[in-house]
């Protein structure tokens, strides 16, 4: 195999040169770069300067970019106005330093607008879904309506260093707004994997608490199918995904005990204090029961009442998993 040969400095200023069109411009700009590179600052023993030939090459990529840029229909029209202007003054036998200047300027216009056609481009729908009377989720599903939400909340939605923006595009997350009436109310991420939507993925103006009613979270959970297990807004109003699936009926606990009112189903167990109106729930992990945040009651609490209420240790016995038996070892 033959060895790769690099082309040298002035074989990239050639073959840009032969790049550009049409023919007149092409002229022109040869001419302006044979003046800029015939001062003498500019050479030394070996000729033309490798370093001056880099930066020629480089307003030359830039002069070929434009003949792009002013035909790419995802740029703003105006934007690709102002480019042709400026291709139109390289025309004229400008100076080459005022070609480098306009290239640069050409070339920071094109940044911009490839960066704004970037951050409209949508992940996934963006229809709004209906949440009842008044409310209504509206899908945040390009980086500029996460701008745009984030600057109407005050959250961090707006900027690109909490890496909200890099979650849409990843398929990481997707984001929504809820409107009241027409009137952003709040904001939420769901993860994408397990639909959760954790103790810090739903706040209100300014990162305050949410102010949503109950009947619009049963909502939530059942047209963006979106679990709020771990957060207190869904927890604290009693919006479980035990009572999604249709095995557990919220207005009919499967075990009433000193105004406790137990649900379970293997693995999980929900207790609702009625009295004072507080919820909980526990998972099983490593063999025992562990309460998730923000439970009212906690690990210490639920054991001593498994302990002293026979009733509560069976509901706790019945909601134990069940472990997988060995197959036993036949005699050879």
């Amino acid at each position: 195999m033959g060895v790769k040969q690099t082309k040298s400095p002035s074989d990239k200023v050639e073959a840009l040169l032969r790049s550009i069109e049409p023919l007149h411009r092409q002229v022109r700009v040869r001419r302006a770069v044979d003046g800029y590179l015939s001062d003498p600052s500019r050479n030394d023993d070996r000729g033309r300067m490798s370093a001056e030939l880099k930066k020629v090459a480089t307003t030359l990529r830039h002069i070929v970019g434009m003949q792009r840029w002013v035909d790419d229909t995802r740029y703003d029209l105006n934007v690709r106005r102002r480019i042709r202007d400026l291709l139109r003054h390289i025309d004229h036998n400008g100076s080459w330093l005022d070609a480098v200047r306009e290239c640069r300027q050409a070339r920071g216009l094109a940044n911009k607008a490839g960066q704004g056609w970037n951050e409209r481009k949508e992940y996934g729908p963006g229809d709004p879904t209906d949440l009842g009377m008044a409310h209504t989720s509206h899908p945040m599903n390009t980086v500029a309506k996460q701008r745009t939400g984030g600057r109407r909340g005050g959250n961090c939605l707006r900027y690109s260093g909490f890496g909200h923006h890099d979650e849409l595009r990843l398929g990481l997350a997707e984001f929504h707004e809820i409107h009241r009436s027409g009137t952003a109310v709040a904001w939420l991420r769901v993860e994408c994997a397990s639909r959760e939507i954790s103790g810090t993925d739903i706040y209100g103006p300014s990162n305050e608490d949410a102010d949503l009613p109950v009947e619009v979270l049963w909502e939530l959970c059942r047209k963006l199918d979106v679990r709020g297990d771990d957060h207190e807004l869904f927890l604290g109003n009693g919006v479980l995904s035990i009572f999604l699936d249709g095995k557990a009926d919220p207005e009919a606990p499967m075990r009433v005990v000193h105004g406790y009112r137990f649900w379970w189903r293997r693995g999980e167990i929900v207790v609702h204090d009625s009295h004072r109106d507080r919820w909980s729930r526990f998972l099983w992990r490593r063999r025992a029961w562990r309460a998730t945040e923000p439970s009212d009651l906690d690990d210490d609490t639920f054991m001593h009442m498994r302990r002293l209420v026979h009733p509560i240790w069976l509901v706790a016995h019945r909601a134990r998993p069940i472990r997988a038996r060995r197959p036993r070892r036949r005699r050879t």
